[in-house]
């Protein structure tokens, strides 16, 4: 079983379940839809935190920090090497010790290219699928300033490299690594990520993700420099676990849930992440 046929056939399946983890898409992986051809994913994302690191110390919150986001990407395939995405949304949040208790607006966008430089299918042999993605990030219309605001309200860049590979008919790994350069004295970020993907029954993908994000520099919560309109310049960091399922009802219908939740982090929420996904192959 452990042929090219039935690797592509798994590669349909992944493909589908890496639209549905949480904190990515599937424009975050090596593995390219055919040209002509892509998916589109809606997703729901509901976050909610009751603790909050003020530098990386974890304290408790006077209420709960919440926020719901509908997503739409889209990923094509303009030819065998070559793919192009986009992915942006609508959020609301709510902290009701602000003011402000509830922000809402669209959330900022991504629009990208990938290349892939290596296929495993056709490369040498015992290789990864490789490629590397250069993404547009544009700001959105939200409120920025607050505990609670949906992003940094920052236009950007980022570069990354990842890799992938299928082991046999029921396990494969991904991996990315990148940076993101953002305008409005946001600070630069390293970010990585790891995905395992284990298929148990045909149509049924599981997958374990770990995913980080480490500012170059930055303020802390409370120290020099910082008061509540420069939350956008804070030093954040985080590191969050997700685990969940997807189905593929048919060859272009994928259903999923996820979950993941941040496990450590500097300045930012300690989160629980549920999303639910329905993604389109076309």
């Amino acid at each position: 079983m452990n042929n090219i046929a039935t690797k592509r056939n798994m590669l349909s399946v992944i493909i589908g379940s890496a639209l549905l983890i949480p904190l990515a898409n599937a424009a975050n992986t090596p593995w390219l839809p055919q040209p002509g051809g892509g998916q589109v994913d809606l997703a729901y994302v509901f976050q909610s935190a009751d603790e909050f690191y003020i530098a990386d110390d974890k304290n408790d919150l006077p209420d709960d920090l919440e926020q719901a986001t509908w997503w739409i990407s889209v990923d094509y395939g303009l030819s065998e090497n070559i793919a192009i995405s986009a992915k942006t949304g609508y959020a609301r949040s709510t902290f009701e010790p602000e003011a402000n208790q509830h922000l809402s607006g669209r959330t900022d966008s991504q629009i990208g290219v990938r290349y892939r430089f290596n296929d495993e299918f056709t490369g040498p042999e015992g290789l990864p699928s490789a490629a590397i993605r250069i993404t547009g990030i544009i700001e959105g219309n939200y409120r920025t300033g607050s505990i609670h605001s949906i992003g940094d309200g920052a236009d950007g860049i980022e570069a990354a490299l990842s890799v992938g590979k299928i082991f046999n008919d029921y396990f494969a790994l991904s991996g990315e690594i990148g940076y993101r350069n953002r305008s409005s004295g946001v600070p630069e970020e390293l970010f990585y990520r790891l995905d395992a993907f284990v298929v148990p029954l045909p149509g049924l993908t599981a997958n374990v993700s770990y995913f980080a994000a480490d500012a170059d520099d930055g303020l802390d919560i409370g120290g020099a420099g910082f008061s509540p309109d420069r939350f956008h310049e804070l030093e954040e960091d985080t590191s969050a676990v997700s685990t969940g399922i997807n189905y593929s009802l048919t060859p272009e219908l994928n259903l999923g849930v996820q979950y993941a939740t941040v496990v450590d982090g500097r300045n930012t929420a300690r989160s629980d992440i549920y999303s639910a996904n329905i993604g389109f192959s076309f």
